[in-house]
């Protein structure tokens, strides 16, 4: 420019980011879109004072480990899945299992899915407590228009992360470009959401909000009924720069999520021969309301109090209120002609649910963590103070009746829990690297567990040694302890036995990176695993038993390929092997198979484009996994009733059948100018119509004999879905 600022710029039609810096003041970014024609644009910029000391920079590379798990944003947003959920994304990463595609919910090397640690902008957050089905979920409640970065430990994460046995979860939102507004706007058949992010001078931030409305996709399930499942939510994540050093973080979440079923019939099938088909129907009177509403309030700063020394303080109020009401008779019916179910069909028994749930979390956190940076160390320190208080109430009466068939035990649960879950919690980690090729993390995590009167020590330790380039060995150790929560005390009037869960970890991991920054990634790992609560699964449904006297293992290996297949899209393949086994502490147990021991996983994400028109994209998601197991059902004779009564088989397994599906997208994006862009979305979900089995339920209906026959609950058939996302 002249001296006066002015200035002139002689370009060819075009699209243009103009960049204005001059020293002393703020740089300016500007966009601008020629098509003809003069364009004047007039920038103010603002004056900014820099203390700047002479600096020494002395140091090395830092490379992430390689069994810190990362999905890039232009990937899980590609992934099909229902309601376009990031957390499903997930799946597709070694030792994830899960065979349910209607929750977000996953398992990890053998552990349920309350074994599981999420962090949401460095809060941690949890799934809904009460839910039984997965079609009760709807989505998650991170926003996948608002994610920056997702992360994922499969195993031996590090001692800044908190008390789980099986994994770690890291999410962060998108903090949003000074000088700009971005933003998308997208609706499909399941789900509709807004997003914005931007900056004014010492502001950033990105807000979305979101609307589900699954009751199309809820009419292809077994259950028939009237279904009005409604799920939405609103975020705001913004950050004030306070100085050049330091700066103050602000988010909130409200979600409310609601699901109103009045059922109406369900069928179920089965085989005794080749060909003979039989069938058992229900008849359902009266509804089923399941409400779940949270909030999350963090407030967060970060400093860097002198040179090579950070340091960041948070406080966060987390609500959690869930409902469940439940008034609903089932008449069931058994046709011995699958084929023709009306000719025939016989009464069975009647079955009288009647929950009325409610469950009021609130959990206050405060938490300090420093870093500073000597030498050839990075050492971390952080300090946690948690409280939490659970208000629990279930009242739950089930029963049967019905001449003719032999009937489950009638169930009356009346719990009125107030509870705190009181901790401290602290680590103290240092990564040291020694050279370009080794490093060594150390870690020990102390936390201070009132409710059981525990004070857990978990040391943790990590080597990494890249011998070639990127091509890394590494080994990986700690100790994980899971205290007991929700889960573990919900249905018992005497809890105060439980103790904390143990899980150590060893894992040895093998990284090759080839051209193109495509990588081959081996895991073979051990899990020790004490003091454990058994449990049985119905589902989502998880029920503890109400002591530590089981101990088990868990091993097996993950072979992951991630690379680029195709020239700027992402490829994942994977298989997995796992055999973990639990035994009573009691002498003479014998080791028996798991519930969630899934011996074979093969997990596919593919992506390719047209040459010819490379806007025209697919995105195919394979899964393929062995089944999971379960304690079937036995008839016993109860003496005090004088009658047999069906129980559950805990002395007994059996495998589910092999869970299979693949989804496809398809996707076509269409600039409309500028960075305005329009892309459209078809998807096929369970392109085969497989009939996976999410379980079983048990009825009494070959009167020569007293043993139950099992039907199949079937998951979700094929389902199409179209959507359009406007992004600017």
């Amino acid at each position: 420019t002249d001296s006066a600022g002015s200035y002139s710029l002689s370009l060819p039609n075009n699209h243009y980011y103009i960049k204005y810096s001059y020293v002393g003041f703020d740089a300016v970014k500007r966009e601008v879109l020629l098509n003809g024609g003069k364009l004047r644009i007039d920038v103010l910029m603002y004056p900014v004072v820099i203390e700047q000391p002479e600096i020494n920079i002395s140091g090395m590379r830092s490379k992430e480990s390689p069994v810190k798990q990362q999905i890039k944003e232009k990937d899980f947003d590609r992934i099909p899945n229902l309601f376009s959920d990031v957390i499903r994304s997930v799946k597709i990463l070694p030792g994830v299992t899960s065979n349910n595609e209607l929750t977000s919910a996953y398992n990890v090397r053998g552990g349920n899915f309350s074994e599981n640690l999420i962090y949401l902008n460095g809060y941690e957050i949890y799934r809904p407590f009460l839910l039984q089905q997965g079609i009760e979920e709807s989505q998650s409640i991170i926003n996948q228009d608002m994610v920056g970065n997702l992360v994922f430990y499969n195993g031996a994460f590090p001692a800044e992360f908190g008390d789980k046995m099986s994994s770690a979860l890291e999410v962060n939102y998108k903090k949003g470009e000074q000088g700009t507004l971005k933003g998308t706007v997208h609706a499909s058949l399941l789900n509709l959401g807004v997003s914005l992010s931007g900056g004014l001078k010492k502001i950033n931030f990105s807000t979305g909000f979101r609307f589900a409305y699954p009751s199309m996709f809820s009419k292809v399930l077994q259950t028939k009924g009237n279904y009005n499942p409604q799920f939405k939510d609103f975020q705001f994540f913004t950050t004030y720069f306070i100085s050049n050093s330091s700066n103050i973080e602000l988010f909130f979440l409200s979600a409310n999520n609601e699901f109103d079923l009045t059922p109406d019939t369900w069928r179920g099938h089965f085989q005794v021969s080749r060909g003979d088909v039989k069938e058992v129907s229900i008849e359902y009177t009266g509804e089923k309301i399941y409400n779940f509403n949270t909030s999350l309030t963090g407030l967060k700063l970060n400093s860097e109090l002198f040179d090579n020394f950070n340091f960041t303080t948070s406080a966060a109020y987390y609500i959690n209120k869930e409902a469940i009401n439940k008034n609903i008779i089932s008449s069931v019916y058994f046709s011995d002609d699958g084929y023709n179910p009306n000719d025939g069909r016989e009464y069975l028994k009647s079955r009288y649910e009647k929950n009325k749930n409610n469950l009021n979390i609130n959990t206050v956190e405060l938490k300090s963590e420093a870093q500073y940076k000597y030498s050839v160390n990075t050492f971390r320190l952080g300090m946690e103070y948690r409280t939490s208080n659970m208000k629990n109430i279930l009242n739950e009466s089930n029963y049967e009746q019905g001449k003719d068939s032999i009937l489950f035990a009638p169930e009356n649960l009346n719990i009125n829990q107030n509870i705190n879950y009181n901790s401290i919690a602290g680590y103290l980690q240092d990564d040291i690297y020694f050279n370009e090729k080794l490093k060594v993390v150390l870690g020990v995590r102390y936390l201070k567990y009132y409710f059981t009167d525990e004070n857990l020590i978990s040391p943790r330790a990590s080597l990494t040694y890249t011998y070639s380039g990127e091509n890394s060995i590494n080994i990986l150790w700690g100790y994980y302890y899971q205290p007991p929560y929700f889960y573990e005390v919900r249905d018992k009037e005497v809890y105060k036995d439980l103790r904390s869960q143990k899980a150590v970890h060893y894992i040895f991991n093998w990284q090759v990176v080839f051209n193109r920054g495509m990588k081959f990634t081996t895991d073979v790992y051990y899990k020790q695993l004490s003091n454990l609560i058994p449990y049985y699964l119905d589902d989502l449904k998880i029920v503890y038993s109400d002591k530590n006297n089981s101990e088990g293992y868990a091993y097996g290996f993950d072979l992951q390929f991630e690379g680029e297949l195709v020239k700027g899209m992402n490829t994942w393949i994977g298989y997995s092997y796992l055999n973990t086994k639990d035994r009573k502490t009691e002498k003479g147990s014998i080791y028996q198979r798991r519930l969630l021991d899934q011996t074979h996983t093969i997990r596919i994400f593919l992506q390719d484009k047209m040459p010819k028109i490379p806007s025209l994209q697919s995105h195919v998601n394979f899964m393929f996994g062995t089944g999971f197991l379960f304690h079937p059902r036995k008839t016993i004779y109860d003496e005090s009733a004088k009658e047999y009564h069906i129980v559950i088989d805990y002395d007994r397994v059996k495998e589910y059948p092999f869970y299979f599906r693949v989804d496809m997208g398809l996707t076509y994006k269409m600039n409309i100018g500028g960075s305005k862009n329009i892309l459209f979305t078809a998807e096929v979900f369970n392109i085969f119509n497989k009939n996976n089995i999410a379980s079983y339920s048990w009825y009494h209906v070959f009167p020569e004999t007293t043993q139950p026959i099992a039907v199949p609950n079937i998951f979700s058939p094929r389902f199409f879905n179209v959507g359009a996302e406007f992004s600017f």
